[in-house]
């Protein structure tokens, strides 16, 4: 398979190490400034080609398309690459409102293509060893999910009291929780600021959820995740120590230590991402962050946006 990146910036550059060490080979790519991205090809591979939108997708040697702009780009661009017949893999956040998401998933489905959606934190070693000892449990009757920003990160204010801080950052911590449950959600109730927002989740299979974001918290990027199941609990903590008490237990085991280092966009796991969407395409499957999951955590983030806006009232998904 051959893949085009369109977006060359340090997301986009990440994409383009995770085709190489899924062993895809990136043979276009596109961006705003293309004297810039020149130069990037060059030092990366001079025979790539930087290539215009249209003339990316009319190439048919081209398989899988990373989406890797800015939100506000997304919505015709996956139009564009959908009509063109594309896989593709779409950058966070997805859609910057309602219409775009249902704009964008009518186009999808007609034209049958297989999509991601760039939830790449799920893929920590330690989201998936708590995936792997979610059993151990039992029944899931609650999921804390924080997501910190960064105390270096700033966003312009926007006028009013839209939340923009779920939708652009902390939809990585909804996908999380909905990936860790297992079931959809069908209310939201949410509380906070632009920037700093807080949910409460009630989902179908009866469980509830917290979820949090924040750009103005003053504490490293990062997140935790708190599971309390009716036989015990799993704690995934900031530092990546991953702790487990059972029902008997007066304390909490280890089961894995700390990070030795800070995340950083450089070091998530994309590569383990685009594996699983390639393997997708390979066997005709869906992908666990397919567009249609993606949809459904960009509808929980408007929703506690709406929610916000009139003060706290429960929104139904």
């Amino acid at each position: 398979m051959r893949a085009a990146i369109i977006g060359l910036g340090r997301t986009g550059m990440a994409h383009f190490r995770a085709y190489r060490a899924c062993g895809v080979e990136v043979v276009a790519v596109c961006g705003r400034t293309p004297e810039s991205v020149q130069q990037k090809v060059a030092q990366l591979d001079p025979a790539i080609c930087v290539m215009s939108i249209p003339d990316m997708l009319a190439r048919a040697d081209i398989d899988i398309v990373s989406i890797c702009t800015p939100p506000e780009l997304h919505a015709p661009q996956v139009l564009m690459t959908a009509a063109a017949r594309k896989h593709m893999i779409i950058e966070k956040p997805v859609a910057l409102s309602q219409t775009e998401l249902n704009d964008m998933c009518g186009a999808i489905k007609l034209s049958g293509v297989k999509t991601g959606a760039s939830f790449v934190w799920r893929w920590l070693p330690g989201v998936q060893a708590l995936i792997r000892r979610s059993s151990d449990i039992g029944r899931i009757v609650h999921i804390r999910a924080d997501f910190w920003n960064g105390r270096r990160r700033s966003y312009p204010n926007a006028v009013g009291p839209v939340m923009g801080t779920m939708a652009r950052t902390g939809c990585h911590a909804v996908d999380m929780m909905k990936y860790i449950a297992g079931s959809r959600v069908s209310s939201v109730r949410a509380l906070g600021t632009q920037k700093t927002l807080s949910l409460l989740l009630e989902l179908e299979n009866g469980s509830t959820a917290t979820v949090t974001s924040s750009d103005e918290a003053s504490r490293p990027l990062g997140f935790n995740l708190s599971v309390s199941g009716e036989r015990g609990s799993l704690d995934l903590n900031p530092d990546g120590s991953l702790l487990y008490s059972c029902e008997d237990a007066e304390q909490y085991s280890k089961i894995l230590p700390a990070r030795s280092d800070l995340y950083t966009v450089d070091k998530l796991p994309f590569a383990t991402m685009i594996g699983e969407f390639l393997r997708s395409i390979k066997n005709g499957t869906d992908t666990t962050a397919g567009f249609a999951h993606a949809k459904h955590v960009h509808d929980i983030c408007f929703s506690a946006e709406e929610s916000a806006r009139q003060g706290g009232e429960i929104v139904c998904i």
